[in-house]
């Protein structure tokens, strides 16, 4: 949660976090679950920077948006 909220977050620590995610997808349910969860989210936010926080505030405005029905 951390890692998509912050700025200034270097690559390395990026892809240890997301590889550390995807080794928790071995758990049994609702830890694979969180897991993917963040996993797409770290996927998302380094592809994307910006994109979850943009994401937020278009559900919290109740804004409508073509990228995110």
């Amino acid at each position: 949660y951390v890692l998509t909220k912050a700025t200034g977050i270097t690559e390395e620590l990026y892809r240890r976090t997301y590889n550390f995610c995807t080794r928790l997808l071995t758990l049994p349910a609702p830890y694979c679950t969180v897991a993917l969860d963040c996993a797409i989210r770290l996927k998302t936010e380094t592809a994307v920077p910006g994109t979850l926080y943009q994401r937020l505030v278009i559900a919290e405005q109740n804004l409508t948006s073509e990228l995110y029905p």
